[in-house]
């Protein structure tokens, strides 16, 4: 199977994203504006994963993720893959949270390394996709409006999320396998978490999922579902 690891965003943060985003969504109305419930900051894409061999990647990335203590996110920004004369990608950006991310993502990469899967040589960008464009003139007026900014919205990172991915005609389909905890505060037992365990497609098309996570791509360059 399809499969990628990620970290996401609560719907408090992905409402504020939202908001923020929606000016920039009013000056490319031909771009392909992904459903807010589908954002996620992708930690490591797997690629295609026979299933006999995701119970160890789980059991890897969770013993990863249970030596690190949860820690907070900041985005704010935006910014342009592959850049702002050939844009193709439109991304909120991470000012906090940058270190830990890396060390997450850093820390899993060596490990699948041991399962046989490739390491990542680009380098960590830690970035969450909001848009796609197929040509230039898609993006309409948005080049001229990226770049540094106010904070957005901030989160505490709880979790690491193994994904199932399934491309089909109308866009690929997501299914959340496993969430591998961090070390976290005890919580209240009144606090629910939010239902993360159900499929979901990335399209903005009919009733959108009212909780769940979002595509794939990878991370220092440009996106390929």
């Amino acid at each position: 199977m399809r499969a990628f690891l990620a970290v996401v965003p609560p719907r408090e943060a992905r409402d504020k994203v939202e908001a923020a985003r929606e000016p920039l969504k009013e000056l490319a109305p031909e771009g392909r504006w992904v459903h807010p419930s589908l954002w996620h900051l992708t930690l490591k894409f797997l690629g295609d994963v026979e299933d006999e061999l995701i119970p160890a990647v789980a059991d890897l990335v969770g013993e990863v993720a249970g030596r690190m203590d949860s820690f907070e996110v900041v985005l704010s920004g935006t910014g342009l893959f592959p850049n702002a004369d050939r844009p193709r990608i439109l991304w909120v950006g991470v000012t906090e949270g940058v270190e830990q991310l890396r060390e997450l993502a850093e820390s899993i990469d060596v490990g699948l390394d041991g399962l046989g899967f490739e390491p990542d040589e680009r380098g960590f960008q830690p970035h969450m996709t909001v848009a796609r464009f197929r040509e230039n003139r898609d993006a309409g007026e948005v080049a001229g409006q990226v770049g540094p900014g106010e904070e957005i919205a901030r989160f505490p990172v709880e979790a690491v999320v193994l994904m199932k991915s399934v491309l089909r005609p109308r866009g690929p389909d997501y299914t959340v396998l496993e969430k591998l905890p961090l070390i976290c505060p005890e919580k209240p037992e009144s606090e629910e978490p939010e239902d993360q365990d159900a499929e979901l497609s990335d399209t903005e098309s009919g009733d959108p999922p009212t909780d769940s996570f979002g595509e794939h791509e990878p991370v220092g360059g440009e996106g390929n579902d």
